[in-house]
This record gives structure tokens, sequence and C-alpha cells, in this order.
């Protein structure tokens, strides 16, 4: 969090992801008013490159290297190398991108990463400028420092902003889901169930998190495979080609493809001569549906395995699964889990999924600071939620009424209620209700 120099409070929540990092931005202010709008673009690739100059190496990052640029890929792993995230499975260490280079001289796992998440900060503060104005004091917008830092896990932001997002589905407290984390690089779960919805919401841990390296990547190595296979004989193909082509895959393949073995997947492969034997035609290849789902199905599997070890192993009966992460918006991998488990178990996905953790930590971080979020504690005689500042409204509603004085407070304050995001509305709501208790105690003395 950093402040401007008119008081507001701008909230800066940063996800930093194996393969895509992403930022949302809010600012608060005694009006209570928030923005989500702050969101620039979704994502960005965690990737840097390095240019070499007579003045040393500058360093490029996300979308600033060119697609046949070599670069530091996954460097978020480099920094705990020897912890237990899945760094042998078959997938991940069969398939590699050839753009893939080891570390610079000049250069350790933490400087890479460092170098990456300045280049993020700068980015930022001129996006917040273009959007604030002059009043940010830039000398407090940084990645430590003079800033505020809130730390919270990824399961947790993602379980915040999913079961937020998807309370029309009618998930009510006791419940037990598995959150499936599916990204790029990485699939992490965890079970949590719901231990209270409103005001605030608390999750208890069912079952120990997982993870392993078989994300959305996974697919892209596998294709890279199938086309190096077939095409890298022929003397057109060259890296040009291909890169278009992983191109195409990336962006429609892999994201729309539901399984149906009906559906074939057209590749631009400009230059490359008709060929039906291949399936070239016109400067395009044809993939069968059936290629297709024999890309994903070693992938599917492995993040099958890896829910299943949550249900089984969780304390209490698992009745969802939430999928969150750019994987976890494939179609494909929601229609293969829903016919995996019982009819009993809903897989859920919504359109902000890919996003989920970034949103999570705001709201979380949103709803910590706000001027609306009264501390209330729970009431085991009264059963339900108290709020210690009704004790001195109580107080002197007494005393004046004991000398015969008639006093009205009101109990509302108008604020714009369509100005709330739907976080806040139930904030609100809840609020309301929590000021129609009464306090424990009445300690008054004349």
């Amino acid at each position: 969090m950093a402040a401007s120099s008119t008081g507001r409070t701008i909230v800066v929540a940063v996800d930093f992801g194996t393969t895509f990092s992403g930022i949302a931005w809010a600012q608060t202010s005694n009006s209570t008013t928030e923005s989500y709008d702050g969101m620039t673009s979704e994502k960005v690739p965690s990737e840097v490159s390095y240019e070499y100059t007579k003045s040393g190496p500058k360093c490029l990052w996300g979308f600033q290297i060119l697609d046949n640029m070599p670069r530091h890929q996954w460097i978020k792993l480099g920094l705990a190398p020897d912890q237990k995230l899945g760094l042998g499975t078959r997938i991940s260490s069969s398939y590699g991108d050839c753009r893939r280079i080891s570390l610079p001289y000049h250069s350790t796992p933490a400087d890479v990463v460092t170098d990456y998440l300045r280049s993020l900060q700068e980015h930022l503060s001129v996006i917040l400028k273009s959007k604030i104005g002059t009043s940010l004091d830039s000398t407090s917008l940084s990645f430590g420092g003079a800033s505020k830092i809130r730390i919270i896990s990824e399961p947790e932001a993602a379980a915040i902003h999913s079961l937020s997002a998807s309370s029309p589905h009618g998930l009510e407290v006791g419940d037990t889901i598995v959150l499936c984390d599916a990204g790029g690089g990485t699939v992490d779960l965890i079970t949590y169930s719901i231990i209270e919805l409103v005001p605030n919401m608390r999750l208890k841990e069912e079952a120990p998190g997982a993870g392993a390296l078989c994300g959305s990547t996974s697919l892209n190595r596998r294709f890279e495979e199938l086309l190096n296979n077939r095409l890298s004989s022929l003397p057109e193909w060259d890296r040009d080609t291909l890169d278009e082509a992983m191109q195409r895959f990336e962006n429609v393949g892999k994201r729309t493809f539901s399984g149906n073995v009906q559906d074939d997947f057209i590749v631009p492969v400009p230059g490359i001569a008709d060929d039906e034997t291949i399936g070239v035609r016109r400067g395009r290849l044809r993939v069968t549906g059936r290629d297709m789902q024999q890309l994903f199905l070693p992938v599917l599997q492995e993040v099958k395995g890896l829910v299943s070890d949550q249900i089984t192993t969780s304390d209490g009966k698992v009745t969802a699964i939430f999928l969150v992460g750019s994987f976890g918006q494939s179609p494909y991998l929601r229609k293969y889990l829903r016919d995996a488990f019982s009819p009993d178990i809903q897989v859920m996905a919504h359109v902000d999924g890919w996003t989920a953790v970034v949103r999570g930590a705001l709201a979380k971080t949103l709803g910590a600071i706000s001027p609306l979020a009264v501390q209330s504690f729970w009431s085991e005689i009264y059963g339900h939620y108290r709020i210690s500042v009704m004790h001195w409204f109580i107080c002197k509603v007494e005393h004046d009424c004991r000398f015969g004085n008639k006093l009205w407070f009101s109990m509302a304050r108008l604020i714009p209620y369509e100005t709330f995001s739907m976080r806040m509305r139930l904030l609100v709501n809840s609020l309301l209700c929590i000021l129609t208790a009464v306090s424990d105690e009445y300690p008054f003395a004349l």
C-alpha cells in the first residue's frame, strides 16, 4: 500500500506467477469508494531477457521480448529449487522450450527475479500516474520500503474471489471445496471447508496443499513436438513458421478445445508446400480432434490424480471443485474432471479465473482497511455477531431516557449503493444486520 499527496491510500495486489504475472490496484479515500477498473492488462509473461550494450546488460521483460528471442523462463522456481514443486514430473522433464536459456554470467536467480519485479514496478508507476495524476507519491510506491506489505497465500486469495463470485451456485457454510489453481507452469491444489461467508469469509484447511509442474505449458511443449515430428524434415520448415503455429495454438487451440474428436484444429504454416499425407493445404496444417485429444490426455490425467488425492485425504466430504488459473479456463479440463468424479461434486470455473488470485488478494486487503470493516465478535449467548462500538450508544440512550429526555439516533448512512462492488454490498448488508444487535453488557453508573 502507498499513499498519495491527497491522503488517499493506493492498494496494489501482485500475483507473481510461474509463467504469467498480474497486478490489480485500487484507491480508497474518505468516501469509501473503490476502483477495480485499475487492472490495465490481465497478465504479462514472467520472462526476462537481456540485451548487451556498451553500458552493460539491459533488461527486457514480458511483452518487450520478441517471439524468437532467448529468454529466462520460470524464474520464480529458481528461488526455491529444492522445494517439492513437482520438478521431476515426467511431462516437465520431457518437453522443454528451445528458447529457454540458463542464467547469465552476471546474475543469480534472485537477481533475475529482482530485475523482473523492478520492471513490473516501474510499469505500474507509469500506469498509476496516467490514471491518478502527479499527486501520486512515487517515492512510496514500491514493493517494499515505505509501503506496507501484506502477504496472502495464492489458494486463500483465489478462494476469496471464487467463492464471492460463485455465490449463486448455492455454496453454504459447512461445504468443502477443492481449489485447483491450474496455471501455465504449475497446478496447485488445496481443500477448504467454509466456516463463515459473512460478514467476513473464514475457511478451514481440510487437506494439505499439493502441486506439480503439469500446467498448460506442458501442452505447448507437446504440441511443439508434434509439429517437429511432422514438419521438421521439410526444407521450408524454420523457426518463424514454428512460432506462428505455436502462437495460434496458445491463443486458440488449447483455450477452446473441448475434447470433441470431431473438432479439427487448423494451424497456419506459411511457406510449407501442400502435402495431403501430412495434412498441409494452402499453408495450413490440419490437426485432427483425436490428435488434440492425445495431446491433452497425459496432462489431464496428472491433474485428475492431484484432485483425486485431495478428495481422498480431505477430512470433510468434498462438494465442489473450483478451477482457477489460465489452464483452469480450459473447457476440456472442466469436462474431464466432471466425467471423472461423482455428479454430486460440482466442477466450477468462472470468467475471471485467470486473475482470481490477484483479484482476491486485492479484495481481502480492501476489506481489511475499509472504514466500513467494523470488527465484530460472535456471541455464543445470543447466537449472532455483535460489535463493541454499540456500547457507547446504548449507555447514552439509557442515561438520557432515565432523565425523561427523548433522543433519536439515525442508524443510516447515505452512501451511493450503486458505487459498491458486490463484495462491498455484502459487507454493508452484513453491517446493517450487526447494528441491530444489542450489547452483552450495560455498564452504567450515576
